[in-house]
């Protein structure tokens, strides 16, 4: 997932950077594989944090991916008018890396039932 994170930041960095149509669609090599990562092993990481729970984990993941995708796409018509056009990639960007970070410190917890109980 961190790997993943780096590769999505990357490719927003990319095109907030380059104005090349020909990079931008390098950059969508990495997009390729922050997808990859993110829709591979987004539940596995979600399952290994609620082991005893691994129907809660799926549904918690695909609704975190819809909640994500709708929460998205109207922050980044927000950012466009906060911080510009041009600007909303490193936004985006920024928004990974942040995501990475939380990612950090979250891995190693886990919950189980006797955690709960």
């Amino acid at each position: 997932m961190i790997i993943g994170s780096v590769f999505g930041g990357a490719f927003y960095f990319s095109i907030g950077v380059f104005k090349n149509f020909h990079m931008m669609l390098v950059g969508q090599i990495c997009l390729a594989i922050f997808l990859a990562i993110l829709l591979g092993l987004g539940i596995s990481y979600f399952q290994d944090i609620l082991p005893d729970f691994p129907g809660y984990a799926s549904t918690l993941f695909a609704n975190a991916m819809v909640i994500g995708q709708l929460g998205g796409n109207l922050l980044g018509g927000v950012m466009s008018h906060w911080v510009g056009l041009e600007n909303v990639f490193f936004v985006s960007a920024s928004s990974i890396f942040v995501g990475m970070i939380l990612i950090l410190f979250t891995k190693d917890q886990k919950i189980t039932i006797e955690d709960v109980e």
